[in-house]
């Protein structure tokens, strides 16, 4: 099988555990189905779900419930999940041919199984009534005697070295320690006396046996040497203990036969989990270390000791005694855990479930889920905030509970300071919400934030209203400022200020750039308006500015406008295809007068230097990378001496806060960072193991002006990417990740910031199939191109489409912003290329210099600029001709844009350049 690629009808349920209530409950919501029971696999037949097929044929879609899995049906009789189909498909024929049961069901786990008509069951074969008892419940039973009361507490141990032997002392020296063992009533006690001896006193006794015969290897190398110099007489040899060599010997027979106990009691607990797993828990043992508090080492046993198999209960607090097992026994132990873990949990007993997660798995993760479902949130956040250290998952799991001012307290340690105005607000703390909202607002660069917590929870809309009209039109909020200030008017009634502000917008100093985003903006805001006269002139706004963007768009924009100007005018067919026309008219007479694109023109680039600051340079940082996003940007510089990366985060011309690496912190060369629109770092990094996996940490703005002693912190916030990150590309609304699997294989997959998994994509190829050297991703919509080495792959709704041979390795990859067309950038050593798209097949080179490092970057309007650490060119468009060339009187490191119309080149010497 392999992930569906297009929506299917989920025609058919599997109900996974054997819980018997739960199939009558689906089968009364569904009585026109056919129900089979599914065993757990093809070799274990005992029960393991629920399969629910139609009955007749046909596409209705079935609604089943929460804990059902849906499938679809494929050839009218294979069940899959909703998720996969069956790779390769058959023909009718082929079908028809070889699928000759009633059903089948196909699951990535069990497998497949097959169903003929007379092995559907119907709901009376589930209902058995209840065995009669022969115990009667209408009188007393009396219970257990009480304990009796504790009266002292003595330590069981020998006073003194003497007498941990007793009797034995006096025959183990010429007695054969084999026959001391054969009768074992008679030994029992010296044998139980030299094992608690042994498991609480070890290293005491071992340096006591060096006194009596000597000690390990030392004392038989100074034997040795004292032999050598006796001679062969053996005058000044020393022969060792006759009493040191019975002992180790008795010793290893004891320890052998407790092995072999614990073993045997092991396989006794395999079989009561399986008979009787009630009883088999109390008796169950830890394996993942996440077992109850111990004080202390236990003298060595070989019973399994008994416990409470709930989660929190009291008890198992005493000293520990460690089992060592085969990797077999583990794992077979393992496996039965969670079995009855799943059985636990499909019974409604979360908090056994969680006993079985936390104490005997050690998997607190899944732990706190259990207890999560079963409304315990107190446990649950305990888990998360000690254990896990999750104060987020563990503030929300209080905040679920009721228990309002606790989580109020999590939130604020982690400064989200609007969830501790709305918990106040709740409690009936006016006050204090209300400076939590203010706390919220300090030091935010977030318009559209900063709006709505002015506008839903201070409730001053005039302030929020002038927040947004300070963010239109030339931040990088733009677009949504000027969407949201309409949609507050509009919830103000306040149609007049709506009116006179579109009025504002017909003025070009006023629209947004480019004009196609203007053009999308006013018609989303137009939709959402109710007064008739507002609507009207945004029409006749939005009409006008595709009318001046036509004069002078790409041919390839062209289809963009008229989509936009048919959704403002639907009935008003004739208002398109004029439209067309004019630019087809206009493309004809601009193309005759202009050279061929991608030929620089001679003279300098029409550039004004507008601003320039100075990063820091203090202990010789070298700058080698500089990025922005908005109004915000990250500089990576490294130390000369120590290589210790340094990132720094600012706004403006303004330092924010800086990051060192620190020495156990390396950054992969290979992972390339990025920075998100809420000043927010992707860095990439190296886990401490020795495979040195590549991962990525976030940053946000408090980490960079308070640095964590840990990289921990910022790592354990990008948990949910794979492990083996190849290439990362966020994007507005969602990240795209390339990694690799268990097998070497390569997936695509994208994801939301938060970490859910939207869609994956196998790719077909493998590491192997990557060369050596960094690889690279961007992505535009559902056209995502990555290079590794010399070849650029194009994959296109998660197929690869074309692959891109160039004749050097990619440094770089650079796309146009979403608002423009699509275009790609590929940085070469001492060269830039255009990567082909739609039919053309060959790249073609916008810039070759004699360095070794090129760079490229896009503005805002669509210019391009290519070029190394001593000049650049730069491009209108690929319709156009080019600007020009020009050439720097200092050594570039990097190039950026800055704002719509502005670029930002970082020098070596730390000097950040703005351009106009």
């Amino acid at each position: 099988m392999i992930p569906a690629t297009a929506p299917r009808v989920p025609r058919a349920g599997f109900l996974p555990g054997s819980d018997v209530a739960a199939w009558l409950e689906e089968m009364a919501r569904h009585p026109e189905m056919k129900f089979f029971i599914v065993p757990g696999s093809a070799e274990d037949l005992e029960p393991g779900g629920l399969l629910m097929v139609p009955a007749t044929s046909g596409n209705t879609p079935v609604s089943f419930g929460p804990r059902v899995q849906p499938a679809a049906m494929e050839h009218g009789c294979v069940a899959v999940p909703l998720s996969m189909q069956l790779d390769p498909q058959m023909t009718r024929e082929e079908a028809e041919r070889m699928l000759n049961y009633t059903c089948y069901f196909f699951h990535p786990s069990i497998g497949l199984i097959a169903f003929e008509e007379s092995d559907a069951i119907l709901p009376e074969a589930l209902v058995v009534p209840p065995l009669p008892t022969s115990v009667s419940w209408m009188h007393a039973m009396p219970g257990r005697p009480p304990l009796p009361e504790l009266q002292h507490v003595a330590l069981a141990l020998p006073p003194d070295f003497d007498s941990l032997f007793g009797e034995a002392s006096e025959d183990i020296g010429s007695s054969n320690p084999k026959d001391l063992q054969r009768d074992a009533g008679k030994g029992a006690w010296a044998k139980d006396a030299m094992g608690k001896a042994i498991g609480s006193f070890g290293s005491w006794i071992m340096s006591g046996f060096s006194k009596l015969g000597g000690s390990g290897e030392g004392g038989r190398e100074s034997d040795a040497s004292q032999g050598q110099q006796g001679g062969a007489g053996g005058k000044g040899a020393k022969r060792p203990s006759q009493l040191w060599n019975k002992i180790q010997n008795w010793t290893a027979e004891q320890f052998k036969k407790l092995q072999l106990q614990r073993e045997g009691e092991i396989q006794r607990l395999l079989k009561l989990l399986e008979k009787d797993p009630e009883n088999g828990l109390r008796y169950a043992l830890p394996l993942g270390g996440g077992g109850d508090a111990s004080r202390g080492i236990a003298p060595p046993s070989g019973k399994l000791g008994l416990r409470n198999p709930t989660f929190g209960a009291r008890g198992g607090w005493g000293p520990a005694d460690i089992w060592n097992l085969s990797e077999h026994t583990q794992w077979a132990l393992r496996q039965k855990y969670f079995d009855l873990a799943n059985r636990e949990l499909a019974m409604g007993h979360f908090d056994r479930a969680a006993y079985i997660f936390a104490h005997l798995l050690g998997d607190w993760h899944a732990a706190a889920g259990a207890l999560v479902r079963g409304k315990r949130f107190q446990e649950a956040a305990r888990i998360y905030e000690e254990k896990l250290n999750n104060k987020p998952l563990a503030a929300k799991c209080l905040e679920d509970g009721g228990l309002l001012a606790e989580a109020v307290l999590l939130y604020a340690d982690l400064e989200r300071h609007e969830k501790c105005g709305d918990l106040l607000r709740l409690l009936g703390r006016e006050r204090d919400a209300v400076a939590a909202y203010n706390r919220a607002l300090s030091g935010s660069t977030d318009r559209i934030h900063d709006a709505r917590i002015l506008y839903e929870k201070l409730h001053q809309p005039g302030l929020a209203v002038a927040v947004l009209a300070s963010g239109w039109p030339g931040s990088s909020q733009a677009r949504a400022c000027l969407e949201t200030h309409f949609e507050y008017l509009h919830r103000l009634e306040a149609h007049e200020d709506a009116l006179t502000l579109t009025m504002q917008l017909s003025e070009a100093r006023n629209q947004l750039q480019p004009p196609l985003e203007m053009a999308r903006a006013l018609h989303a805001i137009r939709e959402k308006q109710s007064d008739a006269r507002v609507r009207e002139r945004l029409g006749t706004v939005a009409i006008t500015t595709i009318g001046r963007a036509l004069k002078a768009c790409a041919p390839g924009q062209v289809h963009d406008f008229t989509m936009v100007l048919h959704q403002i005018e639907p009935s008003d067919l004739l208002l398109r295809r004029d439209a067309v026309r004019y630019a087809e008219d206009r493309v004809r007479e601009v193309s005759s007068s202009i050279r061929p694109p991608l030929r620089p023109a001679k003279g300098s680039v029409p550039l004004t230097l507008i601003h320039q600051w100075s990063l820091q340079r203090e202990g010789g940082i070298e700058w080698n990378r500089f990025l922005t996003s908005g109004d915000s940007w990250l500089a990576r510089g490294s130390h000369g001496r120590s290589q210790q990366e340094l990132w720094m985060l600012g706004s403006g011309d303004k330092t924010m806060g800086r990051l060192t690496s620190g020495t156990s912190w390396p950054s992969p060369q290979r992972l390339q960072p990025h920075l998100l629109r809420d000043s927010t770092a992707w860095l990439p990094f190296l886990r401490p193991d020795p495979a040195e996996a590549a991962c990525y940490g976030c940053a946000r703005l408090d980490d960079f002006r308070n640095p964590p002693v840990s990289r921990d912190l910022l790592i354990s916030r990008l948990a949910w990417m794979p492990p083996a990150v190849i290439a990362v590309f966020p994007t507005k609304d969602g990240v795209w990740v390339l990694h690799a699997r268990e097998r070497g294989t390569i997936d695509l997959s994208y994801s939301t910031h938060e970490g859910k998994l939207r869609r994956t994509y196998a790719l077909g190829m493998t590491q192997g199939d990557l060369p050596g050297g960094p690889v690279q991703m961007v992505a535009h919509g559902e056209q995502v191109f990555i290079s590794a080495g010399t070849t650029v792959v194009h994959v296109v709704n998660g197929r690869v489409d074309k692959e891109i041979e160039l004749n050097g390795s990619v440094l770089r990859l650079d796309i146009a912003p979403p608002t423009q067309s699509l275009t790609v950038l590929a940085s070469l050593p001492g060269q830039v290329f255009l990567l082909p798209l739609g039919e053309s097949t060959d790249p073609v080179r916008v810039f070759s210099g004699a360095e070794a490092h090129s760079y490229a970057a896009f503005l805002g309007d669509g210019r391009i600029i290519a070029g190394d650490s001593k000049s650049a060119l730069m491009y209108q468009s690929l319709s156009s001709k080019a600007l020009g060339s020009m050439t720097h009187a200092f050594a570039a490191v990097d190039y950026a844009p800055w704002s719509v119309d502005s670029l930002a080149i970082l020098a070596a010497d730390g000097v950040v350049r703005i351009y106009r």
